[in-house]
């Protein structure tokens, strides 16, 4: 049964459009009176929009024709005094201990001994740098530089950035989230070479225009980069996401501390709780419930979702054996004790799964509407390997069978292992970084020649669009204009804040007030806090 009108994703990327159009219209208006800083956040609030509601386009060239206007009306940098010269300088929105994104750099930085490499965040916030990131610039020789302590303005950051980047690094890598404009800003013709980083290759993001390459960490993200958001090939190449060697973990001793059987078939899935995110029929749960009912041997362990609700409820009826266990600190314990490995579904966790067949752990995926796109964990390395299934029956049917069959567990868990190390531990991996880093640039003029689509989809790629709002709408991501523009606030001028508050729906201004504290002075309270907790923890 086809949806109705207004429920159907055309008709949300529609509306999403239009409220996307509005607020660079704001920014536009601001720039002509001059308040740059309210344009600078106008357009960041646009790109966060789009972000989690898909505007039915990928890039938009006037978002960021908007942005290289404001970079020109740049105030002085106030000088932060780091010596970036000869680096290659890595430059994040906010780094994190979970999840791939940080992960991806900090593995970078690792398998990279050629160069000195550092890190720039641009809005921290406050929250801890995972010590596994600083260790990593640290060992390096680098630096890590947080603009977050600055100003609570984005043009000062921006110009911040900008400094650094007329000082002589090397290379500035943009590993930044896709809503993150002060790079656009501050980074149109610089001389410095500029590489976008394109880990969030689902999704809208702005930084096109300012690109001398983009790195695509897999063909899929490398498709819409030429064919929706309209860069020229000639600035797109494959770096796959980088891996370290896993650690050695005693299988044995690893299901001990996690108090499962030795004689059971451990399968695992690894991902943040929204990529989990399905209507009912088509969710993780429906798809593998029955599964586990008849196979008393399995047990299924969710790494990420929060064991309530329907997770509470299918752990109930298979006695555990099925079961969410929330976000995990260390997860080295449920790799080494696993069998097999199942991706998330609808949105697969590439990096997760890449772990898991480094380790020589057979991995499966299911995607049954829009096979090898980037909603999936396309890869280089998983082709023709029997990993991705587009049938239900079929991928269950894989499963059943790796699942009672060790023999043919252990052999394919070898071939995927040998065909991931390839690309993407080091020495392989490093190939196609040297290729990126010694590539001759491109100019951004060249980037910023064909607009970004504005017409219908390109053939094929319709579909994808349509599962992403889909998706987006069923994780939770979606959210209303005002609460993107909220995110923001801490970056306003003080009267911008007032007006953005009396606007927010009378229920929710109380919870909007911690938005109304300015970036700068935020940051530095968590720090203190931060300092001061870990102080109270060394005494004894």
């Amino acid at each position: 049964m086809s949806k109705p009108v207004a429920d159907h994703p055309r008709a949300h990327a529609a509306e999403n459009r239009i409220a996307f159009d509005g607020l660079v219209a704001q920014a536009a208006h601001a720039i002509h009176k001059n308040r740059f800083r309210s344009a600078a956040v106008s357009l960041q609030s646009a790109a966060r929009f789009a972000w989690y509601n898909h505007p039915g386009m990928f890039r938009s060239v006037k978002l960021e024709d908007l942005a290289a206007r404001i970079g020109e009306r740049l105030p002085p940098a106030q000088g932060m005094r780091v010596d970036l010269s000869g680096h290659v300088v890595h430059v994040l929105s906010q780094a994190y201990a979970a999840g791939g994104h940080t992960r991806l750099v900090w593995r970078w930085i690792e398998n990279d001994a050629s160069h000195i490499n550092s890190v720039v965040l641009t809005g921290q916030q406050g929250i801890p740098v995972p010590h596994q990131l600083a260790d990593a610039v640290a060992a390096s020789g680098g630096q890590i530089v947080s603009l977050g302590v600055t100003s609570s303005s984005l043009l000062v950051r921006a110009a911040e950035l900008r400094r650094i980047a007329e000082s002589g690094v090397h290379t500035m890598v943009l590993h930044v989230h896709p809503y993150d404009v002060v790079p656009s800003i501050a980074l149109a013709n610089v001389p410095a070479r500029i590489v976008f980083l394109n880990h969030a290759d689902h999704v809208f993001w702005a930084g096109g225009s300012i690109a001398d390459a983009v790195a695509d960490i897999r063909p899929a993200g490398q498709q819409l980069t030429i064919a929706e958001r309209n860069l020229p090939g000639s600035i797109s190449t494959i770096l796959p996401i980088p891996l370290t060697a896993p650690p050695q973990t005693d299988r044995r001793l690893a299901r001990d501390r996690l108090g499962i059987a030795q004689d059971a078939v451990v399968i695992i899935s690894i991902a943040s709780g929204y990529k989990y995110g399905a209507l009912p029929g088509d969710h993780f749960i429906d798809i593998h419930r029955e599964f586990v009912l008849v196979h008393p041997e399995a047990i299924l362990l969710v790494i990420g979702p929060e064991p309530e609700g329907r997770w509470q409820a299918v752990s109930e009826e298979t006695n555990g054996r099925f079961r969410a266990v929330g976000m995990v600190q260390g997860l080295d314990d449920y790799y080494g004790a696993a069998d097999l490995y199942v991706d998330s579904i609808p949105f697969a966790s590439l990096t997760s799964l890449l772990d898991a067949a480094a380790r020589g752990v057979p991995v499966l995926a299911l995607s049954e509407t829009v096979a090898d796109s980037v909603l999936t964990s396309n890869d280089l390395s998983l082709t023709d390997h029997g990993v991705h299934y587009t049938d239900r029956a079929q991928y269950i049917q894989a499963l059943a069978a790796l699942t009672t069959q060790p023999h043919e567990r252990r052999q394919q868990g070898q071939v995927i292992q040998r065909a991931v190390v390839e690309d993407h531990l080091s020495p392989g991996w490093n190939r196609y970084l040297d290729r990126l880093l010694e590539t001759s640039a491109t100019s951004p003029d060249e980037a910023a020649a064909t607009p970004a689509r504005s017409g219908p989809p390109a053939t094929g790629l319709s579909e994808l669009e349509e599962a992403l709002v889909d998706f987006q709408s069923a994780s939770g991501l979606a959210e209303p204009l005002w609460a993107s523009r909220l995110r923001d606030a801490p970056y306003m001028p003080g009267l911008d804040r007032a007006r953005l508050l009396i606007s927010v729906p009378t229920g929710h201004r109380r919870d909007a007030l911690k938005f109304m504290v300015p970036d700068a002075l935020r940051s530095k309270v968590k720090i203190r806090l931060a300092s001061l907790a870990h102080r109270s923890r060394r005494r004894p």
